[in-house]
């Protein structure tokens, strides 16, 4: 066997090696949960998320995992992830609606009444059922479709010409909505970073200090946008106000391990 054969084999093996382990902590958190082991379902579940995964399915079972601990903020973070990863599943969706009313009633049960902040607005759930590959591929074949009828109209002529245009004209809406919905799943309209209050009444700071004068106070299930960040501190923007929270009470809307 040659060097770049035996190079191939190798790294062909090492890959193999390392997916059976990643399965199994998969059936382990699974069975873990199954079984009423929360703890050790969201261990197996980070565990994965560590290795560089990002499935929706891992998402939604550590969301289960930190449910059945009563951990409902940290619960909402990861179905909202899975519900970005995977837009058109029902699941997600659902679950996180579970998560922020649940959020919701434990908190009136303290205070009397509550609303927990869903965040996003118009924009984000015009393109929430679309992952930014489906819209990317759409962008790309409506660009087309309107270059071609632009030239098909350019040699027509009658009724032909006019329903190339019209074709044209569907083509550029198309491609101008499926393109600016790209940019916005890509962050590029965003001031920062979507987040998830995970803990309740986080103290808003003026600075990343748990000694700096306290501006406001952030609350469990609210959305967020991370706007800054420094050691273990981030600097955060909520419908209450914004300053600078502790980085482990806000968890990223992408997938990353918090």
């Amino acid at each position: 066997m040659n060097r770049i054969g035996l190079i191939l084999l190798l790294s062909a093996w090492a890959a193999s090696a390392s997916a059976q382990p990643l399965e199994q902590l998969f059936r382990e958190g699974t069975s873990a949960a199954q079984s009423g082991d929360y703890s050790s379902a969201e261990r197996a579940y980070l565990r994965i998320l560590e290795a560089g995964v990002h499935d929706p399915d891992v998402e939604f079972n550590l969301g289960i995992a930190y449910g059945g601990q009563s951990q409902y903020g940290r619960a909402l973070a990861h179905f909202e992830r899975a519900r970005r990863l995977d837009p058109g599943a029902e699941a997600p969706r659902l679950a996180a609606d579970e998560a922020r009313r649940l959020i919701a009633e434990r908190r009136a049960d303290q205070e009397g009444s509550a609303e927990v902040d869903a965040g996003g607005g118009f924009v984000d759930s015009l393109y929430s059922g679309f992952t930014e590959s489906a819209l990317a591929v759409t962008t790309a074949i409506a660009t087309l479709l309107m270059f071609l009828f632009l030239i098909v109209r350019s040699r027509a002529s009658g009724s032909l010409k006019i329903g190339s245009a019209l074709i044209a004209t569907v083509g550029c809406l198309v491609a101008f909505f499926a393109g600016a919905g790209t940019l916005e799943k890509r962050g590029v309209f965003r001031a920062g970073q979507d987040a998830i209050i995970v803990q309740d009444q986080v103290a808003l700071r003026d600075g990343p200090d748990p000694r700096a004068r306290e501006r406001g106070i952030a609350r469990e299930g609210d959305f967020a946008t991370v706007i800054n960040s420094d050691g273990e501190f981030v600097h955060v923007r909520t419908r209450n106000g914004e300053g600078w929270v502790p980085a482990s009470g806000a968890v990223l809307l992408e997938a990353s391990v918090d």
